[in-house]
């Protein structure tokens, strides 16, 4: 794995709220996993970081994350 410094100097980093932040928060108080879902390259990660630095963030494209969770589920389902 590659690690990389990127130091910027005198940049702004803009972040656009979206309507939909508070629905999400309030769907994240009634389920402990909600999926968000939408076309590449449309903050998708970015809105979800910005709403949960705390949060653990697993990205479903990764293989070795896929085949885990489905291992899990097959799992969890098989009890």
């Amino acid at each position: 794995m590659y690690k990389y410094k990127l130091e910027l100097k005198n940049c702004t980093i803009m972040y656009i709220s979206r309507d939909i932040e508070k629905t999400i928060k309030a769907l994240c108080r009634q389920y402990a996993i909600i999926t968000i879902t939408g076309p590449r390259q449309t903050g998708k990660t970015t809105l979800v970081k910005r709403l949960f630095p705390e949060k653990a963030y697993f990205n479903l494209e990764s293989p070795d994350v896929r085949e885990t969770v489905t291992f899990l589920e097959e799992f969890a389902l098989s009890l």
